[in-house]
């Protein structure tokens, strides 16, 4: 998730990670191109992606927000994405905390 981030953005990325007592947040933050809003239903999707364009190596094809969401589900989690023209995008990944 990080590297894709890095490859579509040419700005600096920011982020952070909280853990509470019930539960851990990831979350990864740019100021790079707004994702379109016809496309943020269907981001977490296998094959779907937030550009038609390809990264600077020719290889991005679409799964690795859907892999993250795999995981991240398997392990009783969500994985959220907000983009706005002001705020820019952020990816979190919350995840219960066991003991």
């Amino acid at each position: 998730m990080i590297r894709d981030l890095l490859d579509f953005t040419q700005t600096r990325l920011a982020g952070g990670i909280h853990i509470g007592p019930r539960e851990m947040d990831l979350s990864v933050h740019n100021h790079g191109p707004v994702i379109p809003s016809d496309r943020m239903s269907n981001l977490l999707l296998p094959f779907e992606r937030a550009t038609t364009g390809v990264d600077k190596y020719g290889r991005s094809i679409g799964l690795v927000l859907y892999i993250v969401q795999q995981v991240v589900e398997a392990h009783v989690g969500d994985v959220t994405v907000e983009s706005t023209a002001e705020a820019g995008k952020q990816f979190t990944v919350r995840m219960k905390r066991y003991r």
